[in-house]
């Protein structure tokens, strides 16, 4: 009985995937540098990059690294890649950031909260919060979001 093998595009997309994590990581690499923190040969990688800079993904930084040999490249990702909405909502306010593939807060906004704020005032705040950090605001575009509603239960009456 033979084992199903892998398509190549499966493995594209795992070696695009290990190439994007390690630049989340470290910021900017060079191609050699991630194919030593990965493990993956030279030549996959350069095909990797060559794929996630073809989709916008990874950008040249125009830095070169210094030393023996060839001067490599740095990449890192790019601005574009987008940011995440993060919302969090407690009874002292509103709270809304747009954060970076590298967990950067690249904007941020708080609204303030009365504690017995009722939930279409919540909502309000909520969208005045998000406006502030909008795409405008905020390198890139809004590419996902999380809401936290922090104690959403009032303790005086159990609901």
């Amino acid at each position: 009985m033979s084992s199903a093998k892998p398509s190549l595009e499966l493995l594209r997309s795992l070696t695009d995937e290990h190439v994007l994590r390690a630049l989340m990581g470290r910021r900017r690499l060079t191609r050699a540098e991630v194919a030593a923190l990965t493990g993956i040969s030279k030549p996959t990688i350069s095909e990797a990059f060559r794929r996630l800079e073809e989709a916008g993904a990874v950008v040249d930084t125009g830095e070169r690294s210094h030393g023996r040999g060839r001067a490599g490249s740095y990449y890192s990702l790019s601005p574009s890649c987008g940011v995440a909405l993060v919302v969090s909502i407690s009874p002292r306010g509103v709270v809304a950031e747009a954060v970076d593939a590298f967990g950067d807060v690249t904007a941020s906004a708080q609204v303030a909260l009365d504690r017995g704020a009722d939930a279409g005032r919540a909502a309000r705040a909520m969208a005045e919060a998000v406006a502030a950090v909008a795409p405008d605001r905020a390198p890139g575009r809004m590419r996902t979001a999380a809401v936290s509603a922090a104690d959403p239960v009032d303790r005086a009456s159990g609901r």
